[in-house]
């Protein structure tokens, strides 16, 4: 239902009533008031630059490609696991990597020293 045009008066309207049973209707108006931001209101003199939250201490961030399958097949395990973050997840695998790096080159360190030990003996 459209309002009568003598009722279109003023600004843009708002909100519009119109009454079948009466001729008349009413219109209000919101009208914006628009003022320049006061210098004295918006002082960033003082402000900080930079991140919103602070990162974890011990995490650098980083900007790093992985392969789509990779991400995803995180991504999912998170998800079966009925929630968590995948970003951790592969911090875990990275580290649990590293530690079996570490213990094979120590075997493999080990095993030459006692083949030399064993020669000069």
């Amino acid at each position: 239902m459209s309002l009568p045009q003598d009722c279109l008066v003023g600004k843009v309207p708002f909100l519009a009533r119109f009454n079948d049973w009466a001729s008349d209707c009413t219109i209000v108006t919101l009208e914006k008031k628009e003022e320049p931001m006061s210098e004295k209101e918006y002082d960033f003199e003082r402000a900080e630059q930079g991140a919103v939250t602070k990162p974890s201490s011990g995490k650098t961030r980083i900007t790093i490609r992985i392969d789509t399958d990779v991400l995803d097949w995180f991504r999912q395990q998170v998800h079966d696991a009925g929630g968590g973050n995948y970003q951790t997840l592969i911090n875990e695998a990275l580290r649990e990597h590293m530690q079996y790096r570490d213990e094979t080159l120590e075997n493999v360190l080990r095993k030459v020293i006692r083949e030399e030990l064993k020669a000069a003996v």
